[in-house]
């Protein structure tokens, strides 16, 4: 199942984090559709706020170096997680583990290619060592392309379902191969708004 979270509403990024503690138990209602077009933003509670909802568990994050993915690593480590930050970028990875540090978590930082599957299951077997498990997935690795759909190439074509279709698919795959045997975990994968509405001139 799939429902859509805004990250600057704290309800929806309650749903989200809600997810992960219970993932038995979070499944929307057929009223739970709602969607806006707030813009995206981090929600991070003050101190003073903080549940700590999400203490214990371990999350792991395609993407985790910039925008929905940081977004995520973040709000899930101001909440108790520890943070497995995959990304092409390890210097950016690198940056936002050290965030998640400086939040008092534990994090891990690897750079990644989600096109790869052997760098999927390195990741996954990476968080599952050095961290001691793994709760959570969360695919927010992606591309756009900015070319019209009478420009597009098949190069530009394969590079966005190798990376949108295909790494999401396995990489969650990959997750449940480590989930499954435990009888417990989360994935969730981030999809844009082009899945659910028609842009003009694009695919």
């Amino acid at each position: 199942y799939a429902w859509a979270f805004d990250f600057a509403n704290p309800a929806s990024l309650a749903r989200l984090q809600s997810a992960i503690c219970h993932p038995c138990a979070s499944r929307p209602t057929r009223d739970d559709n709602s969607r806006d077009n707030t813009a995206v933003e981090l929600f991070i509670p003050t101190s003073g706020e903080q549940s700590m909802r999400l203490d214990g568990k371990i999350a792991a994050i395609t993407g985790g170096g910039s925008g929905i993915g940081r977004a995520c690593a973040l709000a899930f480590a101001q909440e108790g997680a520890d943070i497995a930050v995959g990304d092409l970028d390890f210097e950016r990875a690198s940056e936002v583990s050290d965030e998640v540090h400086a939040l008092g978590g534990k994090a891990l930082a690897m750079q990644i290619d989600v096109t790869e599957q052997n760098d999927l299951d390195r990741f996954v077997d990476g968080v599952v060592e050095e961290l001691g498990g793994l709760s959570a997935w969360v695919g927010s690795a992606g591309v756009s392309i900015g070319a019209t759909v009478l420009d597009h190439t098949r190069e530009e074509w394969r590079r966005l379902m190798d990376l949108n279709v295909d790494a999401v698919v396995f990489g969650a795959q990959a997750a449940a191969r480590r989930m499954v045997p435990n009888g417990t975990g989360s994935i969730i994968n981030i999809a844009s708004i082009y899945g659910a509405r028609a842009v003009r001139e694009r695919l």
